[in-house]
């Protein structure tokens, strides 16, 4: 393989592999996000750029200390 095609590909790999860490943190630290766990586990891990780009665009959930009106178990003090 051309060692300028190794230096184009290296940032892009890295940044794969950083982006997959980061929505892996994510979603441990997060309360609830949409769906199981384990499909996004399995999704941002096994689709590559699909898996943890679809897990910051739909699987987040609500943020931390958001209050949600809808949820009975919220008493509503914010975080």
């Amino acid at each position: 393989m051309d060692e300028r095609l190794l230096w184009m590909i290296a940032p892009l790999v890295a940044l794969e592999v950083a982006m997959k860490i980061i929505a892996l943190l994510h979603l441990r630290r997060h309360p609830r996000p949409r769906g199981s766990r384990g499909a996004w586990i399995a999704a941002i891990l096994l689709l590559s750029l699909f898996g943890w780009l679809a897990y910051f665009l739909v699987g987040r959930g609500d943020e931390e200390g958001e209050d949600d009106p809808d949820d009975p178990d919220d008493d509503g003090g914010g975080g």
